[in-house]
């Protein structure tokens, strides 16, 4: 096995890993998961958009065995939410700016923030139309109308735990992010004294 893919697996495996113990630990908290946010690490730091999907695939079902399902095709929809964020990590990578300059960095702390709030918005859109469709269709408790008041009285009852998805997503995208911007800096750092010590040896 390549060197490149046993460490994009390793990778994927603990990304995996920390969402399922992240995500069992706050079950108790509604709608506070890093699931989102892991996944758009996946998709900004795996060059293979298949590999990335595996990380929101695999940690919600991991998760669900450990916490318990619903209506199925909830948590079909559920699903595919948590992967689009795959793709907003795709998109900060190709559009990300150099950080050589404050301009950058904050251009690049924008466009993650818009990414994280953007994930955030197609879950809540996307997981509740599902409930409302579900429960019209006559899947789980019958709480809804098969009508337009329905799909608006079902939007209304989700908007106090949209909160919590933005909240969750923001730190989570933010702890995560930054971590790893840390860490890219921290390995930096000797290289560059390195070199800069190299060109004084040179004069």
């Amino acid at each position: 096995m390549k060197k490149e893919t046993v460490e994009r697996l390793l990778l994927v495996l603990s990304l995996i890993s920390i969402g399922v113990a992240l995500r069992w630990m706050l079950c108790s908290y509604p709608n506070v998961a890093p699931t989102a946010a892991l996944a758009m690490f996946a998709g900004y730091k795996l060059s293979s958009v298949r590999w990335a999907l595996m990380v929101p695939i695999w940690i919600t079902t991991l998760s669900d065995v450990l916490i318990g399902g619903y209506a199925w095709p909830v948590m079909l929809t559920v699903y595919v939410a948590l992967a689009l964020p795959v793709f907003l990590g795709v998109a900060v990578r190709r559009f990300q700016p150099k950080m050589d300059s404050w301009l950058g960095k904050l251009t690049s702390g924008l466009l993650l923030g818009g990414a994280s709030v953007c994930g955030s918005v197609l879950f809540f859109v996307i997981s509740n139309f599902a409930v409302w469709a579900s429960t019209a269709a006559g899947f789980g408790l019958p709480m809804y109308d098969a009508s337009w008041s329905g799909l608006v009285e079902c939007y209304a009852a989700a908007l106090p735990f949209f909160r919590y998805t933005l909240t969750g997503d923001a730190c989570f995208n933010g702890a995560i992010f930054g971590a790893y911007a840390l860490g890219c800096l921290l390995v930096a750092s000797p290289q560059k004294e390195k070199a800069a010590a190299a060109r004084m040896s040179n004069v």
